[in-house]
């Protein structure tokens, strides 16, 4: 039964809703489900993930706008940084894009068994 970290955005602006305990090393346990305000109406939307601000990974959201938190931003505990994006190519010159700020979230530190499964 995975956890859900709810997240409200309201034009460029988003923010947890809830608090859930989130841990490093984790896989296809924790989802995000997403609220958004009018200004999102009829936008495609991607999540964005990253936890050093080098790596990131993208989730297009599903019709519910909910992701899967992705493993690869969960390998090391400390912060976890999520933003959503808008990008569409309106012309071969022209990218249209609206992206919020970022929300930050702790990654607690999780047991790691390496390769090891128990």
């Amino acid at each position: 039964m995975e956890k859900t970290q709810n997240i409200s955005v309201t034009g460029v602006r988003i923010k947890p809703t809830n608090t859930i305990d989130i841990t490093s090393h984790s896989q296809y346990w924790y989802k995000c489900a997403f609220t958004f305000d009018s200004t999102w109406n009829n936008l495609k939307k991607t999540a964005v993930f990253t936890n050093d601000k080098k790596t990131y990974a993208a989730q297009t959201l599903a019709d519910d706008n909910t992701c899967y938190i992705p493993a690869s931003v969960l390998t090391s505990h400390g912060y976890l940084y999520i933003g959503v994006i808008h990008s569409l190519a309106v012309t071969d010159n022209l990218i249209e894009k609206l992206p919020t700020e970022w929300a930050v979230i702790t990654i607690r530190e999780g047991v790691n068994t390496g390769t090891a499964l128990p």
